[in-house]
């Protein structure tokens, strides 16, 4: 991708490693599509991952698009 189009990090820890990948696209009419990928390895840490933090995320992703969304409406 060109440059800010995009980050991605990779946080290795003793329980596993959690790698998270976001893409900003101008669309043609443009809007802006938003992706955020998520990749955790590791037992112990994909299970508290879906245990706990998968539908935290979820939700404080779906808060902050929103508010984004509200701030750039104006």
């Amino acid at each position: 991708m060109t440059e800010n189009q995009s980050w991605s990090l990779i946080n290795p820890m003793r329980i596993g490693t959690l790698r998270v990948e976001n893409r900003y696209t101008q669309l043609p009419d443009g809007r802006v599509l938003c992706e955020k990928h998520m990749q955790v390895s590791g037992w112990i840490l994909i299970l508290l991952f879906k245990l706990h933090f998968e539908a935290a995320t979820r939700k404080d992703m779906q808060a902050t698009w929103v508010a984004l969304e509200e701030r750039l409406a104006g």
